[in-house]
Order: structure tokens, then C-alpha cells, then sequence
């Protein structure tokens, strides 16, 4: 796990694959204070995402929620979902998609 946190703190939300496969993928996200990612949904994919270290704000179809380490979210496909570290340190999270995501899986919300 220490070896994926190599990243360019640059990007928002840098996503590293960990493990896919047709059935799931799994990603882990490093994130440093303020980063955030773009609200947006999956056409077909549900998401389990785990917050393993630090905290954040999780907005999930409209409703928002502060977490610590560690909980966990679950994003049904199609809900429009942002989250941001909120922390003074690293964020780090899981996201489990399932099916596994595919290129055009995802869509930015306006």
C-alpha cells in the first residue's frame, strides 16, 4: 500500500488501480488537505468507498456527510456523488466498484 502512495500532489484526487478485474475494481485515493474530486455519477457501477485515514466531506445524492476514519459510504449507481479532504492531513480511501468501471462509466454532473 505504501509503495501506491507515490503521486503527484498536484492532481486532484490521484486515483491508483490496486486491483480490477470484469466483475470489480478496486482503487485507492490519496488525498492531501483541500483536494476534491468533480460531482459526477456512474452509469453502471455501485461504489463502496472506505475512509481509512483522515477526514473528509462526502456528499452522496445531496446529502453530506463529515466521516473519520475509519467508515465507509455507499454510492448507488447513478447518484451523483463529490468527495473532499477536509482534514488537515492525508486523506486515504478505498473505492470498491461494482461491476468493474468502465471508460465511459462515468459522467460529470454540471
Amino acid at each position: 500500500m505504501a509503495a501506491l502512495a507515490n503521486f503527484d500532489a498536484g492532481k486532484k484526487a490521484p486515483m491508483q488501480n490496486f486491483f480490477t478485474n470484469g466483475h470489480f475494481n478496486v482503487f485507492v485515493n490519496f488525498w492531501e488537505p483541500g483536494q476534491e474530486n468533480v460531482k459526477h455519477y456512474h452509469h453502471e457501477a455501485d461504489n463502496v468507498v472506505i475512509l481509512l485515514q483522515g477526514k473528509g466531506c462526502f456528499d452522496v445524492g445531496g446529502q453530506t456527510q463529515e466521516l473519520e476514519a475509519v467508515s465507509f459510504v455507499h454510492v448507488p449507481k447513478g447518484v451523483a456523488h463529490h468527495f473532499k479532504n477536509t482534514g488537515g492531513a492525508r486523506m486515504v480511501t478505498v473505492h470498491i466498484y461494482g461491476p468493474g468501471l468502465t471508460h465511459g462509466d462515468t459522467e460529470r454532473v454540471p
